[in-house]
């Protein structure tokens, strides 16, 4: 009975294995833009003869796929190859802060090396109704600093920044820094003081009128300003 037993989980650890070798090779395709967004990929009948394994084989190929996010089962209609959206990379920072080994020293760093670099293609960039955003926002951000709510204030300071990612029209960009708000929060309300956030507050004033008047230099060296000072406070 034991043997039988082993000889099953040896017969289904190498139809994983299989599995995991050809959804490899599908993988590569895709990456390497041999299989493009929307193209559908062969049946599985035809797959599992391409690869001279079986359908099963080829079905949990496709699942692990799937999980991946780089292709679509679509019932009675077939497989196919995916547009792999920002949130996916919003999803798996997520997950790396909440489940993996991220300090606030990396937060801090991964700001330092993002946060001017975006000021600086959001004084290129921005478009008219994007530094409108830009305003309403840092005015609320004044009105909840002033009534010193500090749980807003976090949420709309980042959400300042958010914006500021989007305005540079650059999805992989805006997709990590809204993926990072989630670690944020905490770890600004954990720096929350009074003192700081006024001059923080003064110089995103300063970003904000950089872009407005189209000068990526300054709107960088703001931004620098803002992120040395938190770096300070801190101690990082």
């Amino acid at each position: 009975m034991r043997r039988s037993k082993n000889l099953f989980e040896n017969l289904e650890l190498t139809r994983y294995n299989l599995s995991l070798q050809i959804s490899d090779k599908i993988k590569e395709l895709i990456e390497s833009k041999q299989l493009k967004p929307g193209v559908k990929l062969l049946s599985e009948r035809k797959l599992a003869e391409k690869f001279g394994v079986n359908r099963v084989t080829i079905n949990k190929a496709i699942l692990l796929l799937e999980q991946k996010g780089l292709v679509k089962m679509k019932a009675g209609m077939g497989t196919y190859v995916t547009n792999v959206p920002p949130s996916i990379v919003t999803e798996s920072i997520k997950s790396y802060y909440k489940f993996g080994k991220g300090s606030d020293k990396e937060i801090m760093d991964l700001r330092e090396i993002l946060e001017p670099e975006i000021a600086a293609l959001a004084a290129i960039n921005a478009e008219s109704s994007e530094i409108k955003k830009l305003k309403k926002q840092i005015t609320i951000v004044k009105e909840v600093l002033d009534k010193r709510d500090e749980d807003s204030y976090v949420l709309e300071d980042e959400i300042f920044h958010e914006i500021l990612a989007e305005a540079t029209h650059n999805e992989l960009i805006a997709a990590i820094v809204i993926g990072l708000r989630n670690v944020m929060l905490p770890f600004k309300k954990s720096i929350f003081a009074e003192t700081l956030h006024e001059y923080k507050y003064a110089i995103h004033t300063r970003v904000l009128e950089a872009i407005c008047v189209r000068d990526p230099v300054t709107a960088k060296k703001a931004m620098a300003d803002d992120i040395r000072a938190v770096r300070l406070a801190v101690g990082l």
